[in-house]
């Protein structure tokens, strides 16, 4: 999971992960990813007739490494056992002001540079200097998914998208929604149309 931005962007002071992800009980996305996990172990556990741990991988940054410790370890990892959650912190980059990658200067001091976290497509490199990539394929696991922070609507698609990505040999597998206007979501890809009626092919 990519988690090292904060919810501001969402109207929320703490970190996504924390987020509630429904207004009933408040329940954290965090607490429902790591239930959801739980509940796939114990499925497996029961039919393959030994004890199976999913391993998870938060990517955090400066801002949320901490916060995100301590919402693991004030909530007992929320039924996950300690030992398989790794929490690695990415490093922060030169903040880019411009589409033409101007940098952005602190203004409190014009000969320091503003940083922020790299961006979720860290996580690759994280996995690998991490050493976590090559202790899971050590371990025999062929399957990676990747979940972001804000969002737990892949639950009710995630083994189906597995399933699909297994079953066709795929090597890589994308489970999108689509994105209207303002909507505070990040963008995968714009389709347009090229030919034809724009409102069909849309």
């Amino acid at each position: 999971i990519p988690a090292g931005g904060l919810g501001e962007r969402l109207g929320f002071s703490g970190i996504k992960m924390a987020l509630p992800a429904e207004i009933c009980t408040g329940t954290p996305v965090l607490q429902v990813y790591a239930g959801y996990i739980c509940s796939v172990q114990q499925l497996l556990t029961e039919r393959l007739g030994r004890e199976v741990r999913l391993p998870l991988f938060i990517m955090t940054s400066g801002d949320t490494h901490h916060q995100t410790r301590e919402l693991l370890e004030s909530n007992a990892y929320y039924g996950l056992c300690s030992e398989q959650v790794s929490l690695v912190e990415q490093h922060p980059v030169p903040a880019l002001g411009t589409a033409s990658a101007s940098l952005v200067l602190d203004p409190s001091d014009r000969y320091t540079l503003m940083t922020k976290p790299h961006g979720h497509g860290d996580v690759h490199a994280l996995l690998h200097t991490s050493g976590t990539a090559r202790r899971w394929l050590r371990e025999g696991r062929k399957w990676v998914m990747f979940l972001q922070d804000s969002s737990t609507n892949y639950m009710s698609t995630f083994l189906a998208a597995l399933g699909v990505s297994a079953e066709k040999k795929l090597a890589l597998n994308f489970v999108t929604m689509p994105r209207r206007a303002k909507m505070a979501l990040g963008v995968l890809a714009t389709l347009e149309p090229t030919t034809g009626d724009a409102s069909r092919d849309a």
